[in-house]
């Protein structure tokens, strides 16, 4: 449960702040909702990937599994990020 609500958490905080930068330094029309979907789900994965990064460091093993699902995750980011 714990997990869950930092990630919430997290997320909501990051796409605030990817908001608020594209609100300052954009052009002056207000970012679209597309685009702040855009900002939630590049947070959502960043997130994602931060958590893991953690747990891989905290657990100590090596963990291939791990290891491919934050590699799929750095690549989505790039993929959302090329994208927008």
């Amino acid at each position: 449960m714990k997990r869950s609500a930092v990630f919430l958490a997290c997320s909501i905080a990051l796409t605030l702040l990817f908001y608020l930068l594209a609100y300052f330094f954009l052009s002056p029309p207000l970012p679209s909702t597309p685009m702040t979907l855009l900002f939630a789900g590049i947070a959502m994965v960043l997130v994602w990937v931060v958590q893991m990064c953690v747990h891989c460091l905290r657990s100590g093993k090596q963990n291939t599994h791990t290891a491919k699902l934050l590699l799929t995750g750095v690549l989505g980011t790039l993929l959302l990020g090329m994208l927008a």
